[in-house]
């Protein structure tokens, strides 16, 4: 595997887990308020 495609996927996936806390982070928030 390429170190630029193995790069790509790591950054995709951090972005991707990083969304869904984020997400489920606001809903928390909004439910708590």
């Amino acid at each position: 595997m390429d170190d630029y495609v193995f790069f790509t996927f790591v950054v995709s996936r951090l972005a991707w887990v990083g969304g869904r806390q984020g997400y489920y982070h606001t809903i928390e928030l909004t439910l708590s308020a």
